[in-house]
């Protein structure tokens, strides 16, 4: 992948990075708060502002101009945060991991990026740009 693209997608990529810490940040004072996580994308019952992208029959979907921004309760003490970006046939997903430590109450976080599509070469290389690396992409940058 040519330096310029991999630095385009790297600044694109930012936007997500930003909103993921920022719902991250929330997702913890609320679990702080409650001793939980809230359902599965609901985003107004935290106390950070992410933009609503599109809406439909009541649904609205979070996120900017180059991610949709979505999180899913896995359990009362983790909680998931993905990013997905679709460019033309090729898409990628940023994932943080949102997890309480119940010995101690403090929280830990870990970020992946990987192609949405098996063998999507061009995906993965946008990953590996985005985390500095293809072992940073899988294993948490």
């Amino acid at each position: 992948m040519p330096q310029y693209q991999a630095a385009v997608e790297r600044s694109r990529a930012t936007e997500a990075l930003t909103q993921m810490a920022a719902v991250s940040e929330a997702l913890q004072r609320y679990h702080a708060q409650h001793e939980d996580f809230p359902a599965t994308n609901s985003f107004t019952k935290l106390d950070v502002e992410i933009p609503i992208v599109s809406s439909s029959n009541g649904t609205n979907t979070y996120g900017g101009k180059n991610f949709t921004l979505t999180f899913t309760k896995n359990s009362s003490s983790k909680a998931t945060i993905d990013a997905l970006r679709s460019r033309n046939t090729h898409s990628y997903k940023l994932t943080t991991v949102v997890e309480e430590n119940s010995t101690n109450g403090t929280y830990s976080t870990k970020r992946t990026c990987a192609a949405v599509t098996n063998n999507d070469t061009e995906a993965q290389s946008y990953c590996n740009a985005i985390a500095g690396g293809s072992d940073k992409a899988s294993g948490g940058f």
